[in-house]
């Protein structure tokens, strides 16, 4: 069910700004396995595209949150999913940490 669900939310996930853009924002997520995963974003992309990025990255655990690490706090992706990214505190460029909620 939850490759499934992996699938059918890849086709949602928006394409990645290219370079020359003005607008967005760099994110370098540390996965629990340790990789990190860099990716760039448009601000007015919301908690729920980032929240998508991950679960359908291939290293995602199944069941995570999305933190900062300074000031810590983890963001509400499925309560506030609708957020943008600027709305949700987030500019310029973020490093994030994937934490296994299964772990």
């Amino acid at each position: 069910a939850i490759r499934r669900a992996k699938i059918d939310l890849a086709n949602e996930i928006p394409e990645e700004p290219p370079n020359n853009v003005t607008d967005t924002l760099s994110v370098v997520f540390k996965m629990p396995t340790g990789e990190r995963i860099e990716r760039r974003f448009f601000k007015t992309h919301t908690l729920k595209d980032i929240y998508n990025f991950i679960f359908c990255h291939p290293s995602s655990p199944d069941s995570f949150e999305i933190a900062t690490n300074f000031p810590k706090r983890t963001l509400q992706c499925e309560e506030e999913g609708e957020k943008t990214l600027v709305e949700a505190g987030l500019g310029g460029r973020e490093v994030l940490f994937v934490y296994d909620l299964d772990a």
